[in-house]
C-alpha cells in the first residue's frame, strides 16, 4: 500500500480522537481525567481499524480497475456490515460497567466511556469522512507492480497454511485446544492483586508515643526520625517533607494528642526500591515509639490485611488476637501490623458499690460526673474583661488528684449525706486495651496492616492459612476483610460483566449479520485471545490486578474484529456462488492483509503505554499488556482456526445429517 492511502488512514486518528472529545463534552459529564484520557489512549490503535478495513478495500478495488468514486462506495458498502457489527460489539462490552456499583463502577466509568465514545467515533469517520479522502487521494498510479501480482507472498504463505489446517481439523483443533488450556496453567504462577502499587509517590510516618507523653517527648522522637529523612534529602530521594505533632490528621490538622506526630515525605521520581521497609527498620531503633511507615502510590484507595476477632469473653478474644498478631508479623509482605486489643497502660477502675451508694441516694452515673468534675474541673460561668470573654472553671488542685490516696479521699455528696470515693466504690489497677470496638453488642479486636507484596492473593493464602491453623476458644469467630474483600467484590463485578459483555456482542452481531451460527463461530476467537494475553503477562511480570481484568473485558469486543471481517467477507463470497471451501479460501487470501493491519496497528499503539512506568502508566501499563498479548495470539489462531469451525459448521455438519437421512 502507497504513502497516500497510508495518510488517510493516519488522518482517521485525529478526526476521531477530537470527534469523541467532542462527544464527550456535549453528550457527558466526564472530564479529561486520568482515566479518560486514558480510555482515549487505549483507542489510538483501535480507531484506525475500521479506516483500514475500508481503505484496504477501496485499494482493492482501484486494483480491479474500478473508477475511484465506484470503487469508495462499492468498498464502504461491502464493508459496511463487519464495522458496525465491530464497533457495536466493542461498545456494548462496556455497557455493563454503567449497572456496577462500587470502585470497579466509578473509576472505570470514564475509562469504558472515552473508549466507547472513540470508537464510535472512529466507526462514524470510517464510513463517512475515509471514503472521500481515499476517492480523491488514491490513485490508480499508486500501485506497483507487485500490488498487481495475484497472489502475493503473504496470501501464498497464509493459502498454503489455511489448506493444510483445513484438510488436518483434528490435528489443527487439538493443538488451538492444547495451548489454550496449557496457558491457564499460568494463572497459578501471574501474581494477583487489586491495584499495582506501583513506584510511591510519598510515604507517610506515624509515631505514637505512650499515653501521657508530654508534647516536648514526642517532639524529641519526632526530631530523631527527621534525622534519618534528612540523609535522604540530601541523597535527593527526599523532595520535601513536614512535620506536624499532636495531630491524628494530616488534612484536617486537627489536634488530637500530644503523644502523636506524623510527617509526610515526598519524594522524587522513581525511588530506590522498599524504600519504606528499609525506613521503618532503620527507625525500629527509636525506643518507647510505635513508628509506621506506610508507602502512598497513586490510583484509588487500597485496604491493607483487615481481621476481626469476636467473642464473648474478651480475655479470649484478646489472647487469640495477640496469637495472631505475632503469627502475621512473620508473613513476609504485610507491614505495619496494629492490633486494637494490644494491652495498653494500666488504668485505675472504681467499682461502685450499689447498695453503699444508693444509701446516700446517688447512682453511678452521678457519681462519674462528679469524678469528672474532680478530674477536669466545670464550667461555673464567664467574665469579660478589656473585650474579650473568658471561662472561669472550678478543679481540684493538680497535686491532690496525681496523688492515688488523696483521689479516693476526695467527698462525694449525695441528696442522703456525704462520703469519700473508696468508701462506695472498689479500686483496681488493671491493664486497659488501647480501643474498645463491639459489633453486634460482641467486644471486638481489629488487627490491620499493609500488603507491601505485589501478589496481594498469595499473601490472602498465608493469612487463611494462619487462621485455619489457630484451635480457637468456643464462640471465638476470625473474618478477613479489607483489600481481600475488595479484590473479591472487584472480581465478581468484573466477571459479572464480562459473561453479561459475551451475551450482548452475541446479540449484536446475531442482529447484524441476521444469522445464529456465524457469530456463535466468531466467538470462538475469545478463548484463544486468553493465551498471549497470560503469557505476556507471566513473561512482563505484571500483576492480574482490576486494570489488567478491564484489558480482558475491553479483549472481547477487540478480537471478535477479526473474525467479523474475515466471516462477513466469506458469506458475501458464498453469496455470489462461491462454495464454501472456495469462498473460505478465496476470502482468507483477501482479508489476511487487513486482519493483520488491524491487528499490529493496535498493537504498535498499546506498545509505548505497555512500557510505561508503573506510576505514569497506572491503569494503561497492565491493560495494554493483556490487549496486546490476546491480539498476537487471537489473531493468528483466528486466522486458522475460525475456518476451521466455519466449515465445520455449514459444511462437515450437514452434510453428515444428509448422509444419515
Amino acid at each position: 500500500m502507497g504513502i497516500r492511502p497510508t495518510l488517510v488512514i493516519i488522518a482517521s486518528i485525529p478526526l476521531s480522537i477530537l470527534t469523541a472529545i467532542m462527544l464527550m463534552y456535549y453528550l457527558t459529564d466526564v472530564a479529561l481525567n486520568l482515566m479518560s484520557l486514558a480510555g482515549l489512549a487505549i483507542s489510538v490503535g483501535r480507531v484506525v481499524d475500521d479506516s483500514i478495513v475500508v481503505i484496504e478495500n477501496i485499494y482493492r478495488h482501484v486494483q480491479m480497475g474500478e473508477d475511484r468514486i465506484k470503487a469508495a462506495m462499492t468498498a464502504t458498502r461491502e464493508v459496511l456490515p463487519p464495522i458496525v457489527a465491530s464497533t457495536l460489539a466493542t461498545v456494548v462490552v462496556f455497557v455493563p460497567l454503567a449497572f456496577i456499583e462500587g470502585l470497579v463502577g466509578e473509576f472505570f466509568s470514564p475509562f469504558a466511556l472515552a473508549v466507547s465514545l472513540a470508537l464510535i467515533a472512529s466507526g462514524i469517520v470510517s464510513i463517512t469522512a475515509i471514503p472521500v479522502l481515499g476517492s480523491f487521494i488514491i490513485r490508480p498510479g499508486d500501485l506497483t507492480e507487485s500490488d498487481l501480482k495475484k497472489p502475493s507472498t503473504l496470501q501464498k504463505i497464509y493459502g498454503s497454511m489455511l489448506k493444510w489446517s483445513l484438510s488436518h481439523k483434528l490435528i489443527s483443533l487439538s493443538l488451538a485446544i492444547l495451548i489454550t488450556l496449557s496457558s491457564l496453567g499460568l494463572l497459578f504462577q501471574i501474581p494477583v492483586t487489586f491495584f499495582s502499587s506501583g513506584n510511591p509517590e510519598a510515604i507517610s510516618i506515624s509515631a505514637s508515643m505512650p499515653p501521657g507523653t508530654s508534647i516536648n517527648r514526642t517532639n524529641q522522637t519526632i526530631l530523631e526520625i527527621e534525622k534519618v529523612i534528612d540523609e535522604y534529602y540530601e541523597s535527593k530521594i527526599v523532595e520535601n517533607y513536614s512535620t506536624t505533632i499532636g495531630s491524628a490528621d494530616f488534612w484536617s490538622g486537627s489536634s488530637d494528642s500530644t503523644n502523636s506526630g506524623l510527617i509526610f515525605v515526598n519524594l522524587y521520581e522513581d525511588p530506590p526500591e522498599k524504600l519504606a521497609e528499609t525506613i521503618q527498620e532503620r527507625l525500629s531503633e527509636i525506643d518507647d515509639a510505635i513508628i509506621k511507615v506506610t508507602e502512598i502510590a497513586g490510583g484509588p484507595p487500597q485496604g491493607g490485611v483487615e481481621l476481626n476477632i469476636s467473642g464473648p469473653n474478651f480475655e479470649e478474644v484478646q489472647s487469640v488476637s495477640q496469637n495472631l498478631e505475632t503469627k502475621l508479623s512473620k508473613i513476609e509482605g504485610i507491614s505495619n501490623i496494629s492490633n486494637n486489643a494490644s494491652e495498653g497502660k494500666d488504668e485505675i477502675v472504681w467499682t461502685v458499690d450499689q447498695e453503699k451508694a444508693s444509701s446516700i441516694g446517688l447512682s453511678t452515673m452521678s457519681i462519674a460526673f462528679q469524678m469528672r468534675s474532680i478530674m477536669s474541673g466545670i464550667q461555673v460561668s464567664e467574665i469579660e474583661i478589656d473585650g474579650k470573654n473568658y471561662t472561669i472553671m472550678i478543679r481540684s488542685n493538680p497535686d491532690d488528684i496525681s496523688d492515688l490516696e488523696k483521689l479516693g479521699n476526695y467527698t462525694i455528696s449525695g441528696p442522703a449525706g456525704e462520703t469519700t470515693l473508696d468508701n462506695i466504690a472498689n479500686r483496681t489497677i488493671e491493664p486497659s486495651a488501647v480501643t474498645i470496638t463491639r459489633v453486634d453488642g460482641k467486644r471486638t479486636a481489629l488487627i490491620i496492616g499493609d500488603i507491601t507484596s505485589d501478589d496481594t492473593q498469595s499473601v490472602g493464602r498465608e493469612v487463611q492459612s494462619v487462621i485455619d491453623s489457630m484451635n480457637l476458644p468456643t464462640g471465638v469467630k476470625v473474618s478477613s476483610g479489607g483489600i481481600f474483600d475488595q479484590i473479591a467484590e472487584g472480581f465478581q463485578d468484573i466477571f459479572l460483566a464480562m459473561g453479561i459483555g459475551i451475551v450482548l456482542v452475541y446479540l449484536v452481531m446475531v442482529a447484524t449479520m441476521g444469522s445464529l451460527r456465524s457469530p456463535m463461530i466468531i466467538m470462538i476467537s475469545l478463548p484463544l485471545s486468553i493465551v498471549g494475553a497470560l503469557v505476556l503477562l507471566f513473561i512482563t511480570g505484571k500483576p492480574l490486578g482490576l486494570p489488567a481484568m478491564m484489558g480482558f473485558l475491553l479483549l472481547i469486543g477487540v478480537v471478535v474484529t477479526n473474525a467479523v471481517v474475515l466471516i462477513v467477507f466469506v458469506e458475501q463470497l458464498r453469496a455470489k456462488g462461491f462454495s464454501i471451501y472456495d469462498a473460505i479460501i478465496e476470502g482468507g487470501k483477501v482479508r489476511v492483509r487487513p486482519i493483520l493491519m488491524t491487528a499490529f496497528a493496535t498493537i504498535f499503539a498499546l506498545i509505548p503505554l505497555a512500557l510505561a512506568s508503573e506510576t505514569n502508566g497506572l491503569v494503561g501499563s497492565e491493560l495494554a499488556t493483556v490487549v496486546i498479548g490476546g491480539l498476537v495470539s487471537s489473531t493468528f489462531l483466528t486466522l486458522l482456526v475460525v475456518p476451521i469451525v466455519y466449515q465445520i459448521f455449514f459444511q462437515s455438519i450437514p452434510n453428515m445429517f444428509k448422509r444419515d437421512s
